[in-house]
C-alpha cells in the first residue's frame, strides 16, 4: 500500500514516515535526528501547577504555543527538594490532560508513569501522542498524593508539565 508522505514535513500533519537512522534516540515512536536532519525543530511548553497541600485536586487551564504545529509527547517533572525519586509525592500523585478536547491521560492516571527519574534517561519518561498544538485548549487537573512516611512533613513543591511538541515551519 502506498502512502503519500510529504518528506518536507510529514510529522507536522500527523503522517507516518520512514526512520532511516535507527542508530538515533527514539522517543514514542519519534526518531529525533530524522527530524533535526529534515529541518523540523522540537520545543517544549512548559505548564506549571503550584502544588500546596496533599491530597489536593489543582485544576489548570492554558492554551498550546500558537508557534507550535503538533504535541508529540507529555512528561511530569516534580520540583521536590527531595533527593530519592522514591520518596517524592508526585509518586503517589494522580493527573487528567485533554488536549484539543482529545483525553490524553484519563482521570485518575498514574503520575508515576511518566514523571521524570534521576535513573532515566530524557526521552524514557515522554508519554507519547500526537495531538495538534496552534492554540489548541489544553486542560486537566493534577491531584496531589498524601505524606504517608512516617514523621514526614509536606513542603509545596511545583510540577512541571512539559509538552514536547513541533515547532511550525519558518517561512
Amino acid at each position: 500500500m502506498e502512502q503519500n508522505i510529504n518528506m518536507n514535513n510529514p510529522a507536522q500533519n500527523g503522517q507516518a514516515y520512514p526512520f532511516p537512522l535507527m542508530d538515533r534516540v527514539v522517543s514514542g515512536g519519534v526518531n529525533v535526528r530524522y527530524l533535526e536532519l529534515n529541518g523540523v525543530r522540537l520545543k517544549h511548553q512548559i505548564i506549571t501547577v503550584k502544588v500546596t497541600a496533599p491530597n489536593t485536586r489543582i485544576a489548570f487551564e492554558t492554551q498550546a504555543n500558537v508557534t507550535n504545529e503538533r504535541i508529540l509527547g507529555v512528561m511530569l517533572v516534580s520540583c521536590e527538594k527531595e533527593k530519592d525519586d522514591t520518596y517524592k509525592i508526585i509518586n503517589d500523585s494522580t493527573i487528567q490532560l485533554t488536549i484539543d478536547n482529545e483525553e490524553i491521560l484519563p482521570d485518575g492516571f498514574d503520575c508515576s508513569l511518566i514523571s521524570s527519574k534521576i535513573t532515566n534517561a530524557f526521552y524514557d519518561n515522554i508519554y507519547p501522542c500526537n495531538e495538534r498544538a496552534d492554540g489548541s485548549l489544553i486542560k486537566g487537573s493534577f491531584i496531589s498524593g498524601d505524606v504517608q512516611r512516617e514523621g514526614a512533613t509536606f513542603q509545596p513543591f511545583d510540577v512541571k508539565i512539559y509538552l514536547w511538541s513541533i515547532s511550525k515551519p519558518k517561512k
